[in-house]
């Protein structure tokens, strides 16, 4: 309820009345009153999805149906999350059975998990995405053995493209070496006037001091964008064009917004000199979602759906918007600014029957 400022696609359906949605390790969906039924993402922690599962005897009647989902957390590491996946299949296909949701939301993690480790395109990642479609398959195959099959509509989405990486950016270093963040002789932080939150292809700077604010800001701005895999940094004046909120709307945005180029990517490490790094993955995300290798999956396909029809530019906002449709609702307005490229979200009506 802090990370989320407007509604969801489960928030509209449930508000219509009468409908039961589901979430099943779907990000975010922890503590939501508008899902009926909850299985939380987590990496690692069993007493996550304990404490966040919905309704509070949800695990007891998969455990009742023979399901070790007393292992989500030991099976949520990336190296073995294909296990979490054919557990989340039990759970969406024991959900179709015995409730019939109306929306379910299914998320599985095993494709990110593998092309982060072993790289895009790789055998392993390649390997992923077979068994993610098996495991898609057997959801359609309960969903005709329930007889409800001619009447769902199935969306297939990611949220994000790769690139292969070979170098990690640390900006910290240089926000250490201009002054900015102090730290002891082990190299621990004591204070900070600026810091650098990665969200690994970008990266959030927040400046701390807002006395200097201004100041600090036209210091750090060109040495961060002189740094070796840096391709941009953005101010505020920038957001809206980039599609982002300004801090004003959000607080969670930052004063700076640093973008990596295609092979780097950004952590948040502040120890050493040297502003390079060795990478603890091989492949990664996080960039601007413009570049071809940034693309992601959509595919739509079942009841009111037309077929073989081709699309051409999707963004991760038309999702909703098009769901929506398919329960004749509309998502609210979200999205205040301009946009520029980066254009607000559509109904994709030229997929529908």
């Amino acid at each position: 309820d802090k990370l989320i400022k407007v509604d969801t696609i489960y928030d509209v359906v449930k508000k219509k009345g009468g409908l039961t949605t589901a979430a099943v390790v779907w990000p975010l969906a922890r503590g939501s009153k508008n899902l009926d039924y909850i299985v939380p993402q987590s990496y690692s922690s069993q007493v996550t999805y304990l404490k966040h599962s919905k309704p509070k005897d949800f695990f007891d009647k998969l455990r009742a149906a023979g399901l070790p989902v007393d292992r989500y957390g030991a099976w949520s590491g990336l190296d073995v999350s294909y296990r979490q996946d054919w557990l989340t299949a039990q759970v969406a296909n024991y959900l179709i059975r015995t409730a019939k949701p109306n929306l379910m939301l299914v998320h599985f993690t095993v494709t990110d998990a593998y092309s982060h480790l072993y790289g895009a395109g790789s055998s392993e990642a390649n390997w992923a995405h077979e068994y993610v479609d098996a495991q898609i398959r057997s959801i359609v195959e309960t969903l005709k053995a329930e007889g409800i099959y001619n009447k769902t509509t199935i969306f297939v989405v990611a949220d994000h493209g790769w690139t292969n990486i070979t170098k990690a950016v640390k900006p910290n270093v240089l926000l250490k070496m201009e002054g900015l963040i102090r730290i002891d002789k082990k190299e621990n932080i004591v204070s900070k006037d600026a810091i650098t939150v990665m969200n690994h292809g970008s990266a959030h700077v927040y400046v701390l001091n807002k006395a200097r604010r201004a100041k600090i800001i036209r210091n750090i701005k060109p040495k961060l964008a002189a740094l070796e895999g840096v391709k941009a940094v953005y101010d505020e004046k920038d957001f809206d064009h980039l599609g982002l909120p300004s801090p004003k709307d959000n607080p969670y945005m930052p004063d700076l917004w640093i973008e990596a180029k295609e092979g780097y990517f950004i952590v948040n490490d502040h120890k050493g000199i040297g502003t390079l790094g060795k990478v603890s993955y091989v492949a990664t995300h996080g960039h601007d979602a413009l570049p071809s290798w940034m693309k992601a999956t959509f595919i739509a396909s079942g009841a009111g759906i037309k077929k073989g029809i081709e699309l051409d530019d999707v963004t991760v906002r038309d999702v909703s918007p098009t769901i929506a449709r398919v329960f004749a609702l509309k998502m609210p307005p979200t999205w205040p600014g301009r946009g520029g490229k980066y254009r607000k979200g559509r109904v994709l009506v030229e997929i529908f029957e």
